[in-house]
């Protein structure tokens, strides 16, 4: 084979291995590309865990079970205390679209909380009563979605074994009326759990069934209609991405990447998954932790772009939280994805601009 032949093949053989090495967009980053935060909130005592998410700042707000700490600039691993006690199940932290408000919810004991994020003097204001949510997303400034189970009839009764999806209003506080706080709008399976995260991505909300594992995802749309209907859709209406880890979707990337937490039902063994949101896995990451048996959970800061990894091992008195915050913004540890088109396109235009340089080699000699 020629000199200039040579050239070409190992050119066009480089441009293929380019191709073929894009990195999808649910590649999650290495374990070691994690720093652990050293003053970041443990649970309260007796509490048995935390609840955390992002404000419009990119601060990070932590409810311990007992207080609200308030990170003082983004990324500093630094923490103030929020004015006023908010004794309870640490439930989840959602925060509004416009980044005025947060809502805290108290898990087992029901408790909601809303606070002024831009008034930080101020206590929080209990709005309600809705025991047993465990994850809850801002749709509007005024609408949040949360994931509670429900007490099973019959015998034993487990709060657990029946879950539902439901909007909460909080803009029927201003009427002095309470009534319409709550309405469901997904009814789960018989088996559901609702130890299960919720995430919302453009026009689409993801939900998890800590029971089995099972992701489905429901159009916006539909869920607001649901609502507005009183007249809940039934969970199998929901389009299925797959069976992943029990903590379902609990943060969603930028670029559209599922972050799913919680255990694996056969192994037992614990991870944040990397799905994209079609259900294709693309990895996952499990910091180690020698012996504790931690679970991981998953935060998604969309204005650093960094994710938040914690790892709470239940096997320890007290129950110990490490968080763990992701070296580099996420975006910088994978590719934009790229359609068929756009991969022939740009092989095509390799292609054009290697055979100018072959015709300029040819004409050189």
């Amino acid at each position: 084979m020629c000199r200039a032949r040579r050239f070409a093949m190992g050119g066009f053989l480089s441009l293929l291995l380019g191709v073929g090495a894009l990195a999808e967009p649910a590649t999650p980053p290495a374990k070691d590309a994690f720093t652990l935060l050293q003053n970041f909130p443990g649970p309260a005592e007796g509490a048995q865990d935390i609840a955390a998410d992002v404000l419009a700042n990119g601060a990070l707000i932590v409810y311990d079970g007992e207080k609200i700490h308030v990170e003082r600039t983004m990324e500093t691993d630094q923490y103030r205390i929020l004015p006023g006690d908010y004794p309870g199940d640490p439930g989840f932290v959602a925060t509004s679209k416009d980044g005025t408000t947060a809502l805290v919810g108290a898990g087992a004991t029901g408790e909601l909380w809303l606070l002024d994020t831009a008034n930080r003097d101020e206590p929080g204001e209990l709005v309600g009563l809705l025991d047993h949510t465990y994850a809850g997303e801002f749709l509007s400034n005024d609408l949040v979605i949360v994931d509670r189970a429900i007490p099973a009839e019959g015998e034993g009764g487990s709060a657990f074994l029946v879950s539902e999806l439901g909007i909460v209003d909080l803009s029927v506080l201003s009427s002095g009326n309470s009534a319409g706080l709550y309405t469901k709008v997904v009814q789960k399976s018989e088996d559901g759990s609702a130890w299960a995260g919720l995430a919302v991505y453009e026009d689409t909300v993801y939900a998890g069934d800590g029971a089995t594992g099972e992701i489905r995802s429901f159009p916006l749309d539909s869920v607001l209609a649901a609502w507005n209907s009183g007249m809940p859709r039934e969970w199998e209406d929901g389009t299925r991405l797959g069976t992943f880890n029990a903590g379902g979707p609990q943060a969603v990337s930028g670029q559209g990447t599922l972050l799913i937490g919680g255990m694996d039902l056969e192994s037992g063994e614990s991870s944040v998954q990397f799905v994209d949101t079609e259900g294709k896995l693309g990895g996952e990451v499990a910091i180690p932790q020698n012996d504790l048996w931690p679970v991981y959970d998953a935060v998604y800061n969309p204005v650093t772009s960094r994710i938040l990894i914690t790892a709470t091992s239940f096997n320890t008195e007290p129950v110990q939280v490490k968080a763990y915050l992701s070296d580099k913004p996420y975006e910088e540890f994978v590719q934009p994805r790229r359609t068929l088109w756009d991969i022939l396109v740009n092989i095509f235009r390799r292609i054009g601009g290697l055979v100018l340089i072959i015709l300029s080699f040819f004409l050189l000699l």
